[in-house]
Order: C-alpha cells, then structure tokens, then sequence
C-alpha cells in the first residue's frame, strides 16, 4: 500500500496549503503559513463538510462520533480546487471526505469567552419518586422537588395537565417568572412526518443541551404531551459519575479535558452561535462542577498541536464511558410527566425506538432563579 498526498494553493488563501499524510495513515500534518497541526485521523473524520456529514439545518454532525472506528487510517489526500476544498480518503471507504480547511483552524481563530451536595446515581437506583401536580401548591412540596434536584441531577413530577397553561404556570412556579428568561414552548414531534433528524430510529446519543449559547442553558423542564412511540426510552447519564470514571481510568486525558476547550457550533441556515468550553470543569479544590457533552455540536480543541492527539483520545474515551450501562437510568415518560435535568451535570438522550409519535413542551431556567425559588422554599414564604 501507498500514501499519496497533494499539496495545492487554494484560492481563498494567498499561503500555501498542504495536507501530509504520516504516520502510515494514522495521523496528517495541516499548514499554511505560520499555522501547523498535526491531527489524528480519528479525529479528521470527525470534521467533514460535505451535506452526508452534516445537517443543514443546524451545521451540525448527522453522526456521532463512536460510530468512528478507533483504528481508521487516512489513506491519501488531495486539494480540488474547483470546489476550494480538500478530499481525504480513508482506508475502507469509498467516497472522499471533503473537508475545510478552514474548519481545522476554526478554533485557533476564536477568543476565549470569558445548596445540598450532589450525590452520584447509577442503573441500579430507581429514578427519583416523581411528586404528584397537584401537591406543588406547598412550600414544602417545592423545596423536596428542588432539592432532589440538586442532588440527584434530575427530578420528575406527576399528573401534569398537559396543557400549555399547566406547562406555563408550573414553570412560574419553579422561577420562570422572574428575570429575563421567560419560558419559550418548543414543540418536538418524532415520527413518520418529522424531520429526519429527530424522527432517526436509532435514538438519540446522550447530551447535554445547546454548549454553543452563552450562557449554556442551566436547568431544562420538558412535558410530555403525547407519546406513542414504541421504545424511545428518556436515558439520563451522570455526569458526575462519568467525569469520576475517567478521572480513575486515565486521569491524564481527565486533565486535559479539564484545561483545553472545545469549539462547541451551530452554524445552520437559520443561526450561527459559537462558545468555548472545556468538556469538563473543576472548582479550585478539584471537585467535578458541570460536563458540557454535544456529540453533534463538538468542533474542535483550542489546544496546542502536541495536545491535541491526548485530547482527541480522551474526547472518544468520555463518549464511550457516557455509554455505559451502569452510569444511566432509563424509564418511559408517560403523558403529564415532567422531567427537571440540570444541564450542566445530567445529559439526556433516548433509546432506539419505533413507530408513533411524541410531543413535548420544554424550555430552560437560570440558576438564579431556581435557587431564589428554593431559599423562599425553605423560608415558607414561596408566594
């Protein structure tokens, strides 16, 4: 077997662009001008631009990135100049993956932007009892709602009318109404009439919601309206859990995801927002604080080229723990159910389900706002 490779002037550039094959396929060298990198192939295969890789709607992977052999190899390279871009093939494949040379620099290019303890579950707990509706008019109810939720990540409720009205005036109730923040309803519909990406059979990767936003989403509710669907279990994985498991089993690759940020993007037609966070964040002491974990939105590194394989490395190690049984809890959210997640620490996803269809009404609070509801809580003075 050969290695080709092709360096080419592209027009967009007035420097040079090159892409080298090393290694024996497992690793290619990007420059032009002053900016070099050496990136693993693992990792360019991540980073493709032509519509099969991509959603056109949001900018967005249309693949998750375990679903990447481990071993994959660049078998050749080349720039074609006509569409400006660069074609790499890889052993095993067919089709070229076409690739912008400006997105293996995108993150170079980007600035930095600047209650109870947490206790850790795992598959052989029982999902947090779900409090009944009609009980949340008391102080009482409200603090126990709030507080589970800030150990445990996640809490449900019961019996919710599954109105938008009901879905409003409990949002309210948990803080909503005060601030800027107030709820914005999305309806998601999954099944033979939606669109591709929510209708994919297949499930739904666990995440954690919208890291290109600043600031990122701190508390998700979702209602669910109507489910029909066979299968399509709500997986809820901890993040403190996994953080810890990686810290443990290669506490190098822990500390490299702690200190380099990602280039989280939704770059579609209708919206174009960016933000850097590292995957995971630590307190001064050490402690885990908040994963940040979208397969689908996850870029690339800010980090130094000899980094980057490390952090490539830990990227995969992290997606592969997150799909761990014994990290999840998974149950069937029934109609009136409401589900409370923090963003921050619990990422949520679905399992692979048939025919039907599923309704919900989400939106997101601030922590402020929770935190003010659950200290009026516990004063009694809720209203």
């Amino acid at each position: 077997m050969s290695l080709t490779t092709e360096s080419t002037s592209s027009p967009q550039s007035s420097a040079v662009q090159s892409m080298v094959v090393e290694a024996g396929g497992m690793a290619v060298v990007a420059e032009e001008g002053a900016f070099k990198r050496r990136i693993p192939a693992r990792w360019l295969r991540l980073m493709g631009s032509e519509p099969r890789s991509m959603v056109r709607e949001t900018g967005q992977r249309a693949f998750d990135s375990t679903s990447i052999p481990a071993e994959v190899r660049v078998r050749s390279t080349s720039f074609n100049s006509d569409e400006g871009l660069w074609e790499v093939r890889f052993e095993g494949e067919t089709d070229a993956l076409e690739i912008d040379f400006e997105r293996l620099r995108s993150s170079s290019s980007v600035e930095q932007i600047d209650g109870p303890l947490p206790s850790p579950f795992t598959s052989a707990d029982q999902p947090a009892r779900a409090l009944d509706f009609e009980n949340l008019d008391s102080p009482a109810a409200v603090r126990s709602l709030l507080e589970t939720l800030f150990r445990r990540g996640y809490a449900r409720v019961r019996g919710v009318p599954t109105k938008e009205a009901a879905f409003l005036k409990l949002a309210s109730r948990l803080g909503a109404h005060r601030g800027s923040s107030a709820p914005q309803v999305i309806t998601e519909e999954v099944g033979a009439n939606a669109p591709v990406n929510l209708s994919a059979s297949r499930g739904c990767l666990a995440h954690t919601d919208e890291p290109y936003l600043d600031p990122m989403p701190r508390y998700l509710l979702q209602l669910c309206i109507e489910n029909s669907l066979s299968g399509g279990e709500l997986q809820l994985v901890d993040g403190m859990n996994a953080a810890e498991t990686l810290a443990m089993e290669a506490p190098i690759m822990a500390a490299e995801l702690a200190r380099w940020p990602m280039l989280f993007a939704c770059t579609g037609s209708d919206s174009d927002y960016r933000a850097l966070r590292t995957l995971l964040e630590t307190s001064a002491d050490g402690s885990f604080q908040r994963i940040t974990f979208n397969d689908r939105a996850a870029l690339d590194f800010m980090c130094p080229e000899e980094r980057l394989a490390v952090c490539a490395e830990g990227y995969d190690l992290l997606a592969r723990i997150l799909q761990r049984e014994g990290l999840q809890n998974r149950f069937r959210v029934q109609p009136g159910d409401l589900v409370l997640i923090d963003n921050h620490r619990v990422l949520h996803g679905r399992s692979t389900h048939g025919a039907g269809e599923r309704t919900l009404l989400t939106c997101s609070l601030h922590r402020s706002e929770v935190f003010s509801t659950w200290r009026r809580a516990r004063s009694g003075n809720l209203d």
